[in-house]
């Protein structure tokens, strides 16, 4: 605004002020000190413009041993340090911790036009903040703030307009809020359901119940095809398509099928392009409940098709082998051999036909995710069959390395992971089975390479994550960077992206947080890395969603005293309850599609959030313009306001006694 409105001035805050007055911490060494009735004010208190109470409260000898103050009712404070552009003014008499500072204003003024005034410029004042650690700001630059000064009878009126036109949008907020906080609360449940099994009982149910049916030779369950039924046209088209489709296979389906035909492999009877519910599968072993799936890069568009239709295979009762075309055609006998696995896990007794030359170079872990009615403790003793491989392969490594033959009885020495104590654990559905981090991946953690060491960051590429990033859920990037140098140096470790991250220690709520890399990444001392089993990665968004559920547990376990931390030994003992894999894949798809719709919910809530909060700006920047209320000619000039305030000051300096450590004040 170029011209202020008749009877305003333009001045500054420390013209307004007679005296600023700050506060301490009283010593956490003698307890007796906080078993007051003062309530005591930190940021932590700053929710309310005008707040009646605070967290915690001292005695009148914890203000007279310390640096803190009694401040009277009525008394605008704001934050100088952490949560710069804050204030409140308590409608109580309190004390203050050194992060605040009280202003004493002079007569005339109005202590709600300037909590007002203040939360209007809070930009303002985060800019002038200062400090690497902590932003602060200082005396000076608080009293230089540019304040445009309307005559007290207008700052009045102004206070009682913005009463009126706030209340009812601050309520509105005040309810955004509450119905956030619900869905926090409704997101928590959810996860909790799942993690307990309840999320998935009718799903359990349902598979009881078709274990129980017989199928038909055409692998069809009494009473219809899978969990739908197909009416008369719909079965009479899905027979056509199915013949339609033998007709026309691909030349590397024809070269598959000239393999399975005809019980070619292994004595095994396969059928191709067969209808299974409202599915044509490429080919399908009824005896062993297999099917495999060809796929040509028309596939890579339809991922989340196939995957729900994988799912809804294997809720039948099936397992599923997906290879692409260039794999069976560039890796054959690798493909033959996985294929040869899938058949061979469920029979008893095993085919005394010979496995197919074992192929190189096929991760196998991306097709088959264990076999039908595998129980949690099956797939819990496969990961920990894995877990020592792992181990033994790395030790004959160092050996190797140092040129030494390995020691008798080397294996004896493996490091057992932490076993879960189950001694006051509820039961488990069945199937399901208690494990420990440890048990289901490997544990590290980081570290903070010298600060003082500038080789280490400039320049860096390398993304270097601290434990504030964990309050996404995603780690899509980093904040800060380091070099190769620091990676060597400082043994730092690069992990890949799909790592889950916990939070062990960090500022307000950060401890317990949980998230995942999307990128490779080093991180720092104060999280802990879990690199999953290949056994075990098909359990991560399970596994995820069990740490996200157990936020408010973790941060419990943690130990230490005025800020309790958790480490490596406690991240390793938690305890988690493993179901089967097919039901980690139900409980993920029903998971998905309600957290999903409760955060569209949240972020419709948020929207509609930032939305009043850039209202309420512009509510007070008219109303600190002179925009908002008529101006007075009989008021009062805010000048001759400003020079009682001045002869005030100069008054209350002649006859201010001399300073001592308490009520330190800056005028």
């Amino acid at each position: 605004m170029s011209e202020l409105p008749k009877g305003w001035v333009q001045t500054v805050l420390g013209e307004v002020l007679i005296s600023v007055i700050g506060g301490g911490t009283p010593s956490r060494n003698i307890p007796s000190y906080f078993d007051g009735t003062i309530p005591w004010f930190t940021v932590k208190d700053m929710k309310s413009l005008r707040p009646s109470d605070a967290e915690e409260h001292i005695t009148e000898i914890a203000i007279m041993n310390s640096a803190t103050n009694l401040i009277p009712p009525r008394t605008l404070i704001v934050a100088t340090r952490i949560a710069l552009g804050r204030a409140i003014r308590p409608s109580i008499a309190c004390a203050i911790n050194q992060d605040l500072k009280a202003l004493i204003l002079g007569k005339g003024i109005d202590v709600d036009f300037l909590l007002y005034w203040v939360g209007a410029h809070n930009r303002v004042i985060q800019d002038l903040g200062s400090g690497t650690t902590v932003s602060g700001i200082r005396l000076d630059a608080l009293h230089s703030l540019p304040l445009h000064l309307p005559p007290a009878a207008e700052q009045t009126r102004i206070v009682a307009k913005l009463e009126e036109l706030l209340s009812d949008l601050d309520a509105g907020v005040a309810e955004l809020k509450a119905a956030q906080k619900k869905l926090g609360q409704y997101r928590q449940l959810l996860l909790k359901a799942a993690v307990e099994g309840t999320l998935t009982a009718e799903w359990r149910e349902a598979q009881r119940k078709r274990r129980s049916t017989p199928l038909s030779p055409r692998g069809r369950g009494a009473g219809g095809e899978g969990i739908q039924t197909l009416n008369t046209s719909d079965a009479i088209w899905f027979r056509d398509r199915a013949r339609q489709l033998r007709k026309e296979q691909t030349p590397m389906e024809q070269w598959l099928w000239q393999l399975l035909r005809a019980k070619r492999f292994s004595g095994f009877k396969f059928r191709r392009q067969q209808t299974i519910g409202r599915y044509i599968v490429d080919f399908v072993c009824f005896a062993q409940k297999l099917i495999i799936e060809l796929d040509g890069s028309q596939h890579a568009d339809a991922q989340e098709e196939d995957a729900a239709r994988d799912h809804w295979l294997r809720g039948e009762g099936f397992r599923v082998l997906r290879f692409w075309n260039n794999e069976l055609q560039q890796q054959t006998d690798a493909v033959l051999e996985m294929i040869w696995s899938a058949l061979q896990e469920s029979q008893e007794p095993p085919l005394p036909n010979p496995s197919p030359t074992r192929g190189e170079g096929l991760n196998t872990s991306i097709f088959l995710n264990g076999g039908e009615g595998e129980t949690g403790a099956q797939l819990l003793e496969r990961i920990l069959i894995e877990r020592r491989a792992r181990w033994e392969k790395k030790q004959l490594a160092k050996f190797k390395e140092q040129g030494k033959t390995p020691l008798k009885d080397w294996q004896k020495k493996y490091p057992e992971p932490v076993q879960p104590d189950t001694t006051d654990l509820p039961e488990l559905p069945q199937g399901w089975v208690w494990a420990t981090i440890d048990q289901l991946a490997a544990i590290g953690t980081g570290v903070t390479p010298l600060k003082s060491k500038s080789q280490y960051y400039v320049d860096g590429d390398i993304p270097w994550v601290t434990s504030g990033a964990l309050n996404n859920e995603m780690v899509t990037e980093a904040i800060d960077y380091v070099t190769p140098l620091a990676l060597k140096e400082c043994r730092l470790e690069l992990y890949p992206a799909g790592t889950l991250l916990v939070a062990m220690y960090g500022e307000g709520k950060t401890r317990g947080k949980c998230s995942e890399l999307a990128i490779p990444a080093t991180i720092n001392q104060a999280i802990a890395a879990l690199i999953l089993e290949e056994a075990a990665i098909d359990c991560k968004s399970y596994i995820k969603s069990f740490l996200l559920k157990s936020y408010d547990d973790m941060r419990n376990q943690a130990s230490g005293g005025v800020q309790p931390n958790l480490n490596l030994q406690i991240v390793r003992s938690i305890v988690i309850p493993i179901p089967p894999i097919d039901e980690q894949c139900a409980i993920t798809s029903a998971l998905s599609a309600q957290l999903e719709a409760a955060q569209d919910q949240w972020m419709a809530i948020d929207l509609s959030i930032k939305q009043s909060a850039a209202q309420r700006q512009n509510i007070l920047r008219a109303a600190f313009s002179g925009q908002q209320v008529l101006q007075d000619p009989n008021d009062e000039p805010a000048s001759v306001l400003l020079e009682r305030i001045h002869a005030e000051r100069v008054e209350r300096n002649v006859l201010k006694k001399p300073r001592g450590r308490k009520m330190k004040e800056t005028s």
